[in-house]
């Protein structure tokens, strides 16, 4: 009986551990998946390494890596730059750094960027796409 008893507690919390261990099988699969979604540089660059000056070089080589560095860690500096590398890249520039002048960057580059451009600064962007100016309208 002692037996019999043993065995059916093992079976009862097998399907347990075999659940726990699909989960964390899982969970470090969708890690993973999520990690290759980045770009490789930035998967392969240890977080010591991750400097302004790195994020800076690489969004004046390509401005589409913006959308890729923390919102958190995203300067005007490194938004003008971005911008003036794809003007598209206006969507992923934080609210509280679009000013007008990077604004005006950004459409000029790419007048697409227009729609990302908040409606406070549109009028004038939209003159100064009208008139084919590159300088900031005074209000």
């Amino acid at each position: 009986m002692g037996k019999e008893t043993y065995k059916e507690d093992r079976i009862g919390t097998l399907p347990q551990k075999l659940l726990n261990r699909r989960q964390k099988v899982a969970e470090r699969l969708h890690a993973e998946k999520e990690a290759m979604r980045q770009p490789t540089w930035l998967r392969e660059l240890k977080r010591t390494m991750l400097t302004p000056e790195r994020f800076l070089a690489a969004v004046r080589d390509k401005g589409e890596m913006l959308k890729h560095i923390p919102e958190a860690l995203r300067t005007e500096e490194l938004c003008l730059a971005a911008v003036q590398q794809d003007g598209r890249m206006l969507e992923y520039v934080p609210e509280t750094l679009k000013s007008e002048a990077l604004c005006l960057s950004a459409v000029r580059q790419n007048n697409e960027a227009i729609q990302y451009v908040p409606q406070v600064f549109r009028e004038n962007m939209e003159k100064a796409l009208k008139n084919n100016d590159t300088t900031p309208v005074d209000k």
